[in-house]
């Protein structure tokens, strides 16, 4: 259908051009102990349109070689009203190829594989099950524009999914990855039960330090760092780290990087406008490197960065966006041997919360644990309240042992000056 594109591309007189299309293959099943009733199989096929048109842009998408006229058409009367770019171009280097992104094992699962996957999972959950599901996705993805550019790669995906009860308590743990771990993957049910037999309750208002596991400290970066470096946040001044480029905003031993290379689920090639991507660091030894950007933010906000663009399919319009998220290891084997009383926090919830502007938080704390006087008391329902920028800076240790949780390879980390009320 390329051709037909750049036909009516020709037809309208349209020079500048960005074409962007994805197929993605998945497969879905979920059960509850024996039962697949949850069975779904999707095949999806688009392109996502970009016209630049007097430095403006504008999008659209279709499926249907039918609809590629009319799709231009709406764009062009839409371009009318968009915003003026400063100096935008498409990209024009094709990237050159350096890592594999997909998993011949995870495309050679069928669903008779899947299926056995999933009773396995069962099997291995010592209480109620409640969910287990395995979700397979294969796609490619291919990106041309009139400056060049001609580049595509190959990808997988697979997300299992875990979760049981006992006697009103519930636990759960998930896999991510373009690679399939079947050892892992089964390791999912022994977790889930494990956290499904911890007897919690709410504690009494303490001043410990805190050790942030993978989920928490994922959910932290996340919501609370990565959402407010994007250039449309300064663009719009909606980011409390305005004015923080090149200071230190966190404590010396952290220091956060992007890398599209290395094993995450996010591993790429290429950014969504097909720009090769590189190793990026966020936060240096404590210091705020600056907002990042795709290219039309950055045009917009006339400056000269990029490589930060993604897409999920042809539907989603161009957004700023990270592959794998890594966090540097520390020096400590165990910061659970380094003091006597602290609370452990698996998970977190109530993200929306937040004050973007102060950085002020209070978050509900999903599970964890209090160790004091020798003894351990899992938690679950109190609220840790704070402030990004104080917990950024009491950071005062992390451990040496990486966790890949999906796109993210962190440390648990250690923090002071928190309360858990």
């Amino acid at each position: 259908m390329i051709e037909e594109i750049l036909k009516k591309l020709k037809k309208y007189n349209i020079k500048d051009y960005e074409i962007f299309n994805s197929t993605n293959s998945i497969t879905s099943i979920d059960t509850d102990k024996t039962n697949f009733d949850k069975k779904e199989f999707e095949y999806d096929e688009g392109y996502g349109l970009r016209i630049l048109k007097n430095n403006k842009i504008t999008f659209t998408y279709f499926s249907d070689k039918n609809h590629i006229e009319s799709s231009i058409q709406n764009a062009l009367k839409i371009i009318k009203i968009k915003p003026k770019l400063h100096n935008f171009t498409f990209n024009n280097k094709n990237p050159k190829i350096k890592v594999k992104t997909y998993d011949k094992k995870i495309i050679d699962l069928d669903e008779k594989d899947i299926k056995e996957l999933i009773k396995d999972m069962i099997q291995n959950i010592k209480y109620t099950p409640i969910s287990c599901s395995v979700i397979k996705n294969i796609s490619e993805v291919r990106i041309i524009n009139s400056e060049g550019l001609d580049c595509s790669q190959k990808e997988t995906s697979l997300l299992a999914f875990a979760y049981c009860s006992k006697e009103g308590q519930t636990g759960s743990e998930f896999y991510e990855s373009y690679k399939y771990d079947r050892n892992t993957i089964l390791n999912l049910s022994k977790i889930a039960s494990k956290k499904a037999n911890q007897k919690t309750k709410q504690i009494s208002s303490v001043k410990l330090p805190v050790i942030l596991e993978d989920d928490a400290l994922i959910n932290i970066i996340d919501n609370l760092f990565l959402t407010q470096i994007t250039g449309d946040k300064k663009h719009h001044n909606s980011s409390y780290l305005i004015g923080k480029e090149n200071m230190n905003i966190a404590s010396n031993n952290l220091t956060i990087y992007e890398d599209p290379f290395c094993e995450g689920h996010s591993k790429t090639n290429f950014d969504g406008e097909g720009i090769e991507d590189d190793i990026s660091v966020l936060i240096d030894k404590g210091k705020f490197t600056g907002f990042v950007y795709d290219k039309e933010t950055a045009a917009l906000s006339k400056v000269d960065k990029k490589g930060f663009c993604s897409r999920s399919n042809y539907t989603q319009y161009p957004t700023i966006g990270y592959s794998n998220i890594l966090i540097k290891p520390g020096k400590t084997k165990n910061l659970e041997e380094i003091h006597r009383e602290y609370v452990v926090i698996n998970n977190l919830f109530g993200f929306h919360t937040v004050n973007t502007t102060t950085g002020d938080f209070s978050l509900i704390i999903g599970n964890g644990y209090l160790v004091k006087n020798n003894k351990k008391q899992f938690i679950q329902g109190n609220i840790l309240s704070g402030n990004t920028y104080a917990l950024l800076k009491n950071i005062q240790d992390i451990e040496k042992s990486l966790k890949m949780k999906g796109s993210y390879i962190v440390p648990r980390i250690l923090v002071k000056g928190l309360t858990i009320s």
